[in-house]
């Protein structure tokens, strides 16, 4: 069942802003949102701290997100478009091979996971913990986050295959072990024992050496 997150009611006045102002401010809530998901989760997330934390009204937060799973989704999208941004700024280069890539941009990425101010194990944790019972929260996930990026994986498992770069081909069947160590390292510093964290990066690093030459 959708959250209405107690909408109110009453009729509101609009304003006309300028698209970057809009932007701004819808970035300025996602940035907040992403703090109050990662500090409550999803079910116990509070839109009047959501809006305390943006600096702005709570009627603003409904009028840019009208129920919690969207804004929850533009929390996604916001993680994501930091990734693309990440990885569009650093394509190969001419004559990189894909384990050198990968070790050189998606490496560094994949290392932030483990900093928690980027709230990335953090809202991973979230899906896996209350993903069952909200599952429009899983799907966005899936949707906004995981699949683009293994897709993005997948097509350079495939330009290594063919340059002769793979040692494993059973990565052409199972692509998803490319990103599976990254999935490891969260749900074991994330569940099953944060008192002892291991590197995600490093886990990721040792998949890219066992995969590639």
């Amino acid at each position: 069942m959708p959250a209405n997150m107690n909408r109110p009611h009453h009729a509101r006045k609009t304003r006309s802003c300028s698209p970057e102002k809009t932007a701004r401010t819808r970035q300025q809530i996602a940035r907040a949102a992403l703090e109050e998901f990662s500090a409550q989760g999803f079910a116990r997330a509070s839109i009047s701290n959501i809006s305390k934390r943006a600096g702005v009204a709570k009627g603003t937060v409904y009028n840019y997100f009208p129920t919690k799973e969207l804004l929850f989704e533009a929390v996604l999208k916001e993680f994501i478009a930091t990734v693309r941004t990440e990885l569009e700024s650093s394509p190969r280069r001419n004559g990189e091979t894909v384990k050198a890539y990968l070790l050189r941009v998606m490496l560094p990425a994949v290392r932030k996971i483990d900093d928690a101010s980027t709230g990335r194990a953090r809202i991973a944790h979230l899906v896996m913990t209350e993903g069952s019972r909200f599952p429009v929260i899983a799907q966005a996930y899936l949707r906004e986050i995981h699949q683009p990026l293994q897709q993005a994986m997948t097509q350079l498992i495939q330009e290594a295959a063919s340059a002769g770069e793979l040692k494993a081909e059973q990565l052409l069947c199972f692509p998803c072990l490319l990103l599976a160590p990254n999935w490891f390292g969260m749900v074991y510093n994330e569940v099953l024992n944060p008192a002892a964290p291991v590197s995600t990066g490093d886990l990721f690093e040792a998949g890219i050496g066992a995969f590639f030459r």
